[in-house]
């Protein structure tokens, strides 16, 4: 069978400035959110994630076309970012549902301060991002 990512042979080729518009984007979502990100909304940090995901395949796909020195350290902040953004959603969750959890139950308080303690003792990843590299695609 034909590669999904074969186009079709009547298709018309994807314009390579079409493919360098999403980094732009992409780029000034994460530059905007980055510095409030301590007071961000779990829905704002799940976006603020899903675009790093994205920033990172979208560099990924069109990273030959570029100086692997330009592209080189993006994906490595943007792998770091993933992890980072991943462990502070995984945080929130295990918070709400530890409270969900408890909510309605006799002598909750206890059970929740317990869970909540022993998340907190959890061994806590390095959480700290280093600054976002100057864009690739305009070097």
């Amino acid at each position: 069978g034909r590669c999904l990512a074969q186009p079709d042979d009547d298709a018309a080729p994807v314009p390579f400035d079409a493919l360098t518009a999403g980094p732009e984007r992409l780029d000034h979502q994460l530059r905007q959110a980055l510095p409030k990100r301590e007071g961000l909304s779990p829905a704002s940090l799940h976006h603020l994630r899903i675009a790093a995901k994205k920033m990172r395949y979208l560099t990924e796909f069109i990273s030959g076309h570029y100086d692997s020195q330009a592209t080189g350290p993006w994906l490595e902040w943007l792998k770091k970012a993933q992890a980072v953004f991943g462990v502070r959603n995984d945080r929130v969750t295990a918070h709400a549902r530890i409270e969900a959890l408890c909510t309605g139950m006799e002598h909750a308080g206890k059970l929740q301060h317990t869970l909540q303690a022993a998340l907190r003792g959890q061994a806590q990843a390095d959480l700290s991002l280093p600054p976002i590299p100057e864009p690739y695609w305009r070097s």
